[in-house]
């Protein structure tokens, strides 16, 4: 088979993508400008080409199939952990504001937020249990 074609005067480097790997690389052919006029110069240059087509249809080969299984959509949640969610995200709403607070009245220059990331980072804020209603379990936040 030839992968030599010609546009005006310049050759190039032109192969049909495989039918099964045109969805994944969204092209019929690869069609790639070998950048000379002289056809025996442009023959030397398609072995390599050759090699470069070949591994790109592997790695789409092997990400078609790698990606088949992560495909999913992600388990839905259960009325129960969007609640646990919901409280979890309240209290970290409250401790927000507490923090905006008490940096607020100590004129400190940062706004509570800042601060509050900052503590963080450096493990400084004391994060309290959160009790869930119901069963009374206590989750720790840790940072």
């Amino acid at each position: 088979m030839s992968y030599l074609a010609k546009r005006g005067s310049v050759y190039y480097f032109r192969r049909i993508v495989p039918d099964d790997l045109r969805a994944v690389l969204g092209k019929r052919e690869i069609m790639l400008s070998l950048r000379t006029k002289d056809r025996e110069h442009a023959k030397r240059l398609i072995p390599k080409e050759i090699i470069k087509s070949d591994a790109l249809f592997a790695s789409a080969r092997k990400d078609s199939v790698s990606d088949q299984g992560k495909s999913k959509p992600p388990a839905a949640k259960s009325p129960a952990q969007l609640e646990q969610e919901r409280l979890l995200w309240e209290a970290d709403l409250e401790r927000i504001e507490l923090w905006d607070q008490v940096v607020g009245s100590t004129g400190g220059g940062n706004t509570g937020l800042e601060t509050l990331c900052g503590c963080l980072v450096f493990e400084r804020f004391p994060w309290p249990f959160v009790e869930l209603p119901g069963n009374g379990t206590q989750l720790g936040l840790a940072v």
